[in-house]
């Protein structure tokens, strides 16, 4: 439970990036700062590191928190822009 904070912040810090990358760029802000898939190779990459270059903070609860996270704002944001259109 002491990773949610954390988590919630790094979700916030993909958002913010993505949506100042989409108005810079000129393109339309919904669906698209909602779609920001992670998933299976976060995971496989996250495994992949070795123990002595591991950050102790990042632990699995962390990198789950961040997906779970990721997904439900994917899909709600894709859900309102469905009902947008």
């Amino acid at each position: 439970m002491h990773t949610l904070p954390l988590s919630l912040s790094v979700v916030v810090l993909v958002l913010l990036v993505r949506i100042i990358q989409l108005k810079i760029s000129g393109v339309h802000i919904t669906p698209l700062a909602f779609v920001a898939p992670r998933g299976l190779i976060t995971i496989m990459l996250f495994l992949s590191i070795p123990t002595g270059q591991a950050i102790p903070i990042v632990d699995g609860a962390l990198i789950t928190q961040i997906i779970l996270i990721m997904a439900l704002i994917m899909m709600g944001g894709l859900m309102v822009a469905k009902k947008g259109s």
